[in-house]
């Protein structure tokens, strides 16, 4: 089967974006697997909130940071070109075929499944009851993270996803940046709102604010800023140099010993802005980012975000019995060893027979369509079997 991405005429595809996907979504696995072996096996639970094992904390803004820059292109191409800009029907009905069927699908599914196994009293992961069903409500309308101030009971991932949601319906209104008649004008201004993450981190209700696009603008902010040069640089035919392979080797590093050492952290999406850069610019690096093996996984991501932290809630419940006489050295491996293939194998299935057919923008007309000749047809039977 085809695991490529759907690329219909008129959309542009850029293989490194999900070769950074891969990083993010890694990230994530990453720190959720750890946590659960932190919550069921570590005798103190506890671990230090500077250690390596909380890098994958910050998975999510390199999500954003991609948000940014894929949903700008459109818009600062036209403005850049002085033609009209996308149609916001289009751009907001693209939203809701591409991305709410699966969203709505694991979100439902999630909740039934969880309810179902608390119905019949099984000892069960961490997953919600049916008297929960007002935070699937708040989860399908992207509203829980602000009716409860806290991450969804469904899954704790949804909160990014509401995030991303406001920063989608507002993006038109970003978008007016690019308008700006001064090149330094627009970069001034959007470097402001990067570095601006600043003062956020100062803010007494930072971790409200946290679950909002006001706490994550920054991250969307730099994405937008990454478009700019992007475009400027040439696009698609922009060119490639060794100079920016060694500015994206001190970045990475730079990036993660901010976040390690938490000091300068309004420093990170500007760091993290120039490991993108060396990641499209730079000969090897852009050509490491665009390889198969991380652009097949990257490309499923959201499959893999909708539905990971559930799938090792359900796989760390069922294997914790077999890892009860080993050693604690060996079950943070041998949980990796269950829970990535199961990882893996669900969320391919997913991405298969749900998100990928919605990558095609005219699913819902050929639907209709089917829909039509099947009632033609059964109308065409029953006249026939009457005429009989």
């Amino acid at each position: 089967m085809n695991f490529k991405r759907k690329i219909t005429p008129g959309r542009f595809y850029i293989p490194q974006m999900d070769g950074l996907r891969f990083i993010a979504i890694m990230a994530v696995i990453i720190l959720h697997i750890n946590t659960y072996y932190v919550i069921y096996y570590m005798p103190k639970r506890t671990i230090p909130v500077n250690s390596a094992w909380w890098l994958g904390a910050w998975g999510v803004q390199l999500f954003f940071v991609i948000s940014g820059f894929l949903l700008a292109i459109p818009f600062a191409k036209a403005s850049f070109s002085a033609s009209d800009p996308p149609s916001l029907r289009k751009y907001y009905l693209r939203r809701l075929t591409r991305l709410e069927p699966p969203y709505i699908v694991a979100a439902c599914s999630l909740f039934l499944l969880g309810a179902i196994i608390h119905h019949f009293k099984l000892a069960a992961p961490r997953w919600p009851q049916f008297s929960d069903w007002p935070h699937l409500l708040g989860s399908l309308f992207y509203q829980h993270d602000v009716l409860y101030g806290a991450p969804s009971k469904i899954s704790v991932v949804f909160w990014s996803l509401e995030v991303e949601v406001q920063f989608y319906l507002l993006m038109p209104l970003f978008a007016k940046i690019f308008r700006l008649p001064g090149i330094l004008a627009r970069r001034t201004i959007l470097l402001a709102v990067v570095v601006g993450y600043a003062w956020i981190l100062r803010l007494p209700y930072r971790p409200i604010l946290n679950l909002t696009l006001l706490g994550q603008l920054p991250w969307f902010a730099a994405g937008m800023l990454l478009a700019d040069y992007y475009l400027r640089a040439g696009g698609e035919r922009l060119h490639r140099a060794y100079a920016w392979d060694l500015a994206s080797l001190g970045a990475w590093p730079a990036f993660v010993m901010i976040l390690l050492s938490r000091r300068l952290l309004e420093f990170a999406p500007v760091t993290l802005l120039l490991a993108y850069l060396g990641a499209l610019r730079g000969r090897v690096s852009s050509a490491i980012f665009a390889t198969p093996a991380l652009t097949i996984i990257g490309g499923m991501c959201y499959s893999i975000y909708l539905l990971h932290y559930n799938i090792i809630s359900a796989v760390g419940y069922i294997v914790r019995p077999l890892l009860q006489n080993h050693a604690y050295s060996q079950r943070l491996p041998l949980l990796y060893l269950f829970m990535l293939p199961a990882i893996g194998l669900i969320s391919t299935a997913y991405y298969l027979f749900l998100e990928r057919p919605c990558m095609d923008p005219a699913w819902p007309q050929r639907l209709l369509r089917r829909f039509s000749r099947l009632r033609r047809a059964e109308s065409l039977a029953k006249a026939t079997s009457a005429s009989g």
